[in-house]
């Protein structure tokens, strides 16, 4: 098989035209031959019936009267008549009663012939390939009869050798005549190949001039061959025409391609964001634009051929689970938020990165493009902080309240102490071991309520740790508590347990816990405004586990919101409360940092009904 592969076309032709005629030739002769050979067999026993037939029509009265030697004359006469001398190898006759009469051996008769053949009544002859001494014959039986009645048998031998003899003659002149003929097909099987592959060959010289990049060769013509109407005849004309079409139609591609290239590399290099191609399996930078070497303060020169990873990290396993080739094109493209970047240098800056997979020069690539948010980060943080002083001007009054607990202890404790020294009593150790004590635990409990103040007031960074969701509800219900309570809001939290970590930022889901808080005591109040209540209400906060995800809902007894503001509550400036009560960004700070953290926010509300929002981030995914 692989040397038919390495023949040229025309020897393929060649090569086939001449095994189909061999094929066929091969079976012609065996069926002629078989037919020729068996009739001509079947003749010379015939002519075998007939000669034995003739001679016991003649023999039968000698054999009768016994006339020996008659009979043996008789044998000689027919053996030698024409040409059946070399055909007839021995004659002899025998009695009914199996004696040998007369034959024509020149020496002893073979007594092997004598039971040889044998005929019953019935049979009018009978034909047996026999074997005497070295000699081989077909040997034929043929009754004498008087009448009806059998008096005799004739046996004429042909001569195996002689038939065989004559049957390779007609081989030889048979195989000679078919040896003609497969020489005739093999000349026009060698001119019809070339023929046919004569055009093949100039399409071949015309498809290398265009592999070298030369693309205004002349047109391929019919060979000579014409077409009528505009129909090709042939299917090398049709391949022909299908080349010159094909060519054409590279030529224009091609021209295509270089205006594509050149508008799509203009867009590539003009482009204001940074964008990096990069090896799919490595993460080698392939590409890179100039604005992708001016953000990152290197050149393209030292971009390309460094790990990506050295300028920052990217997640981009979602969708690399061996999926390679055709199954790369459309598939869904991999955003990574607020992603910590480094310039040349060591200088940190904060981007967003959009990755999507492609080809590049016949490899398998990911495209990434990069986009600066650093400052955009900044001012979401300083919105935050401002919402963060914002909710602690709100909650001075139960700040003040909350701090005044430990002040009036200490106080007391104090005043204690002057009042004993002014009037010169004796402190018992017990006594004054019991004020310091009080006094301590006071300090500290101020204390701890300053340390939440702080911590809660303090601008967000963007750093992230597995963080137990638990923590940051609590801190919030420990700050909003004493306020609630003054407002005579019940606060009621039923932490979860066994909650996998979440990778997130404790001071800025905080801030989300917060405004939720917050929320939920406006609706409160504002619900309470409608009914001219003083009194009633209660928040709700609950976390749980459940699918892969740190759950905490957040539930109030509030008015509600209403159905057709439901899908705007999260937008910038959108709020449903009076003017100057709100600003409307509290959800939209809350929106965005639970997207921030890779999860999401639902809400369920109805007017007059209360609202409950659910918060759901990802668990950390374990190492394996």
């Amino acid at each position: 098989m692989i040397l038919l592969d390495r023949l040229s076309h025309k020897n393929k032709i060649f090569f086939a035209s001449v095994a189909v005629i061999l094929l066929v030739s091969v079976g012609i002769a065996l069926v002629a031959r078989w037919v020729l050979v068996s009739s001509l067999i079947t003749r010379l026993e015939q002519q075998g019936v007939g000669i034995a037939g003739s001679v016991a029509e003649k023999s039968t009265t000698d054999v009768l009267d016994g006339n020996l030697d008659a009979l043996n004359r008789l044998l000689l006469e027919e053996s030698r008549v024409g040409n059946r001398e070399d055909l007839i190898a021995y004659m002899f006759v025998l009695s009914k009663d199996g004696r040998v009469l007369a034959h024509t051996f020149s020496k002893r008769f073979p007594e092997a012939l004598r039971h040889i053949n044998q005929i019953s009544a019935w049979q009018r002859h009978g034909i047996e390939q026999i074997s005497f001494g070295d000699k081989s014959a077909y040997d034929i039986a043929f009754p004498v009869k008087k009448g009806a009645t059998q008096v005799g048998v004739v046996h004429v031998g042909l001569s195996k050798g002689h038939v065989d003899e004559i049957v390779g003659r007609l081989r030889i002149t048979f195989l000679g005549f078919i040896s003609v003929i497969v020489l005739i097909f093999f000349g026009i099987a060698h001119w019809l190949s070339g023929y046919i592959t004569r055009p093949m060959g100039e399409l071949i010289r015309r498809a290398e001039e265009i592999s070298r990049g030369n693309l205004e060769v002349e047109p391929v013509a019919h060979a000579g061959r014409g077409s009528h109407d505009g129909y090709l005849s042939d299917e090398i004309e049709q391949l022909a025409d299908a080349f010159n079409h094909m060519t054409a139609s590279i030529r224009f591609s091609r021209e295509q391609l270089k205006e594509s290239e050149e508008k799509y590399r203009s867009l590539f290099d003009s482009g204001p964001n940074p964008v990096f191609v990069v090896s799919r399996k490595k993460f080698i930078i392939l590409d890179a634009n100039p604005a992708a070497a001016e953000t990152y303060g290197y050149t393209r020169k030292e971009l390309i051929g460094r790990s990506f990873n050295e300028l920052g990290p990217f997640e981009y396993g979602e969708w690399d689970h061996g999926a390679s080739g055709d199954n790369l094109v459309g598939r869904v493209c991999v955003l990574s938020s607020r992603t910590r970047h480094y310039r040349k240098g060591g200088q940190p800056f904060y981007v967003n990165v959009r990755a999507c997979p492609g080809f590049y020069q016949g490899r398998e690539v990911v495209v990434l493009a990069t986009s600066d948010v650093t400052e955009i980060m900044e001012k979401d943080a300083q919105l935050i902080q401002a919402s963060k002083m914002k909710s602690l001007g709100e909650m001075s009054a139960g700040m003040a309240h909350e701090l005044n607990q430990p002040l009036n202890a200490i106080k007391m404790g104090n005043d204690f102490l002057i009042m004993m020294l002014e009037q010169g009593r004796v402190i018992s150790p017990e006594k004054l071991a019991q004020v310091a004590k009080e006094v301590s635990a006071q300090v500290s409990r101020a204390s701890e309520i300053i340390t939440r103040l702080r911590e809660f007031a303090r601008k967000a960074d963007f750093s992230q740790e597995n963080l137990a969701i638990n923590n940051p509800v609590l801190n919030v219900v420990k700050i909003f508590g004493q306020q609630l309570k003054l407002q005579n809001i019940a606060l009621r939290f039923l932490p979860g347990k066994d909650i996998p970590p979440v990778l997130a930022s404790n001071n800025r889901l905080e801030q989300v816990f917060f405004n939720l808080l917050s929320n939920g005591r406006d609706a409160i109040s504002q619900k309470r405004e409608t009914l001219h209540q003083s009194a009633g209400g209660r928040i709700s906060i609950r976390s749980y586990a459940k699918n892969g995800l740190a759950v905490v809902a957040v539930s109030d007894t509030g008015t509600g919101i209403p159905g057709d503001a439901l899908d705007k509550i999260f937008e910038p400036f959108f709020t449903t409360k009076e003017v100057g009560k709100g600003m409307g960004l509290g959800l939209a700070i809350v929106y965005e940092i639970v997207v921030e953290h890779g999860g999401k926010i639902r809400v369920h509300s109805g007017t007059g009904i209360g609202t409950t929002f659910v918060v759901r981030l990802p668990h950390v995914q374990a190492d394996t």
